[in-house]
């Protein structure tokens, strides 16, 4: 699983995750505790809820996003069955050791 982590000043939040070992989310001041010993989530409700919602205001802006092949332009779920190469792709490709000599690139 991903954790999501937020830096404003000296504030450093957490998301919690039981894969982690933290139950609950975290928030440290890294100025004055830069080991991050003392979680100050339970003492500084308000700055812990005010990154929490920075973090997901950031994932929220992510939604809607396809990355696309670097190749084709294809977003990456048309682009699964394979991509087209030209020879001097598949001549790049067998230089640097990805395909060998009998390799042109298909699946088949």
């Amino acid at each position: 699983p991903l954790t999501r982590i937020v830096l404003r000043g000296d504030d450093k939040y957490i998301e919690g995750h039981a894969a982690f070992g933290a139950e609950g989310d975290q928030l440290f001041d890294l100025r004055l505790d830069p080991g991050e010993r003392a979680d100050q989530a339970r003492a500084r409700v308000a700055d812990l809820e005010g990154l929490k919602v920075l973090s997901e205001a950031y994932v929220g802006g992510l939604s809607g996003f396809e990355p696309v092949h670097q190749v084709s332009g294809k977003p990456l779920s048309e682009a699964a069955g394979g991509v087209e190469l030209n020879e001097e792709q598949l001549r790049v490709l067998r230089e640097l050791g990805y395909l060998g000599d009998d390799d042109q690139g298909d699946e088949d």
